[in-house]
């Protein structure tokens, strides 16, 4: 990523952002800008712990968290209503957050969990 953002930054010098498929690659693509000296906007997905400190220092723009912690606690949540006779909901959301700058440092606070509250309708159905 951090070759490909440096081939693409000096092609395309009026380059407003990038979004990369995963932080990883992100964090690479932000490498490039830095040297660059551009001010590029950079978001990567996943949301992992590398890619949450860049957010909270000002250097990534943002990530999207999707939770893999959560949507395994869910899967428990469904097992369990399952296995007590319930019927499941047809589509459960997982939560899914942008992280930017304001609640960068929440999502670092609470890692691997979301750092807010989100919506979980099979955890009501066990209360």
């Amino acid at each position: 990523a951090l070759t490909a953002a440096t081939d693409i930054l000096a092609a395309h010098p009026d380059l407003a952002g990038f979004f990369a498929a995963n932080d990883i690659m992100a964090l690479g693509v932000e490498r490039a800008v830095q040297t660059s000296g551009k001010d590029v906007k950079v978001i990567g997905l996943d949301g992992i712990v590398d890619a949450l400190k860049s957010v909270a220092a000002g250097e990534l723009t943002a990530t999207v968290a999707q939770y893999p912690y959560v949507v395994g606690a869910m899967g428990v949540e469904a097992c369990k209503l399952a296995a007590m006779g319930k019927e499941l909901p047809a589509n459960v959301p997982a939560p899914v957050l942008l992280i930017n700058k304001d609640n960068a440092e929440a999502s670092l606070k609470n890692f691997p969990r979301p750092g807010g509250d989100y919506p979980d309708p099979l955890r009501e159905m066990l209360k």
